[in-house]
């Protein structure tokens, strides 16, 4: 805990202009202000009678106090502590109804770029898969940091524009590894960064489908794929008599030979997407029936 001897003004502007009496005693007071000082934080402690003010910004404060760039003012009998990420703070002591730039200025230095930050624990969580969001899950940093940034990073490359705490693998992912890093913001103390251990490779996505079904129009059948998630990039259709492909039939529509009466048709449906593992879906049978 350090001792600050500020000097205060009493006098106001207004009793000097009605050319009032003032002692010595009242024309200039001295103010023992404890204070002490860490990585990027002040505290001080105002004494019986007067208050304080503990700000960073203009050196020459010439207007209010109150309105001083990061003021915290501090009553009579109580503690103030203001974090800044700037090397100087300035204290002034006023007594109370003179906030106006009464009191002279005593100058700060606050150490920044302070070392010894307790680091925290660094993992990655969720499902390596393209499609399936991976999580950035960082422990405790001593102290707590400001804020993160993020940067992920496939095979050592840095991705661009995956900076945020979760990322989805892609297309481009698939077989790779990938990793985050992590970089903490303090109050008085240098940044600090952790790099995660790579993933296992990133496997090739998977589609959620249900399977496709068959509807009539007289002699056409359609085949609806249902949905898929993700959507493909393509879907493309074989139809069957029974167990045989039929030769030609690869569109969503089908003109049913009138030979296939009695006959079971069905369709198959496959989807593809870049970095997607290939999905083949078969709709039920469906018995063709004389037309009405």
């Amino acid at each position: 805990m350090g001792l600050l001897r500020t000097f205060g003004a009493l006098a106001t502007a207004t009793a000097i202009a009605l050319a009032l009496p003032i002692s010595p005693a009242q024309a200039a007071r001295v103010f023992d202000v404890e204070y002490s000082v860490s990585c990027g934080r002040v505290t001080v402690i105002s004494d019986d009678a007067e208050k304080l003010a503990i700000y960073y910004g203009s050196e020459a404060v010439t207007s209010d106090l109150l309105a001083a760039d990061g003021a915290v003012l501090v009553d009579q009998y109580e503690v103030g502590t203001i974090a800044t990420i700037r090397s100087t703070l300035y204290v002034v002591a006023y007594l109370a109804g003179h906030e106006s730039g009464t009191g002279i200025t005593q100058t700060l230095t606050v150490p920044q770029d302070c070392t010894g930050v307790s680091k925290a624990t660094l993992t990655i969580t969720g499902t390596r898969r393209v499609g399936k969001t991976l999580v950035a899950k960082v422990g405790t940093w001593v102290p707590a940091p400001l804020f993160h940034t993020y940067q992920w990073y496939r095979n050592g490359t840095a991705i661009s524009e995956a900076n945020d705490i979760d990322y989805t693998p892609v297309a481009a992912d698939r077989g790779k590894r990938l990793k985050v890093k992590v970089t903490a913001f303090f109050v008085g103390y240098s940044s600090v960064s952790r790099t995660s251990k790579p993933t296992a490779k990133i496997k090739a996505g998977l589609f959620d489908s249900v399977r496709p079904k068959i509807s009539r129009d007289v002699w056409t059948a359609t085949a609806a794929p249902g949905t898929w998630n993700p959507v493909p990039t393509t879907l493309k259709y074989q139809w069957y008599l029974g167990t045989k492909k039929v030769k030609g039939a690869t569109s969503a529509t089908f003109d049913i030979p009138a030979s296939y009466v009695n006959k079971k048709i069905r369709v198959r449906v496959t989807g593809s997407k870049a970095g997607y593992t290939t999905r083949v879906r078969f709709s039920k049978y469906f018995l063709v029936t004389p037309s009405s």
